[in-house]
């Protein structure tokens, strides 16, 4: 089902389709911009070099953060569809569920994708390390994608592109909570005075199953 209207509450069970609109946060530096329409997310970063926008949705009940990560339970998150422009090939683009950080990787506790120069990594971080796995796939730009990713506690982490798995890993996994973090989706052009541009029109979320 869609999102609750207070939030998830994540003391239990919970599934749901992320709704930007009224939960959008947008952070910026140099020429980025971000937007939001509903179910679709959008980051550009313009074309002056070191310049990323991160478009983040956190989830609340009432007036009190509800969104903690329990990594001894089963967290996974879908991006569907992702569309990239051709620029991208000049910077890097993250997704997933975690610390939001400036145009860089996470520093803490985090799963999902980072896309380089139209390759695809699956990325997480335990709060120490940071762990990058090659998922041997190079996305077309402006084709649609649909970007899975499974943690199951104690066990691994999965990815899938478009239906198909494309690489676990089992080795410095998180554990424990965490307290602060966002869905999102970010875009950095580094030092290349490029736009690096992704969206994703839908993204689904489940966690403690």
């Amino acid at each position: 089902g869609d999102t609750p209207a207070g939030g998830a509450d994540f003391s239990a069970a919970d599934t749901g389709i992320v709704e930007w609109f009224g939960r959008f946060s947008l952070s910026i530096a140099g020429s980025g911009t971000g937007t939001t329409i509903h179910r679709l997310a959008r980051a550009q970063s313009g074309i002056t070099a070191s310049s990323w926008a991160r478009a983040g949705y956190t989830f609340y009940r009432g007036t009190t953060n509800a969104y903690q990560l329990d990594f001894a339970k089963t967290i996974e998150i879908e991006f569907a569809p992702v569309v990239v422009d051709a620029s991208t090939a000049a910077g890097k683009i993250w997704l997933g569920w975690g610390i939001s950080t400036n145009g860089v990787d996470p520093t803490d506790k985090f799963i999902g994708f980072r896309i380089d120069n139209l390759a695809v990594k699956g990325i997480y971080h335990n709060g120490t390390t940071l762990t990058t796995v090659d998922l041997v796939t190079t996305l077309t730009a402006g084709a649609l994608y649909r970007l899975r990713v499974k943690f199951t506690a104690a066990t691994n982490v999965e990815w899938w592109i478009s239906g198909t798995s494309k690489g676990t890993s089992t080795t410095n996994l998180p554990t424990g909570t965490y307290n602060y973090g966002a869905i999102l989706i970010m875009v950095a052009n580094g030092a290349d005075a490029v736009n690096v541009d992704a969206h994703m029109n839908r993204c689904w979320y489940s966690h403690g199953y």
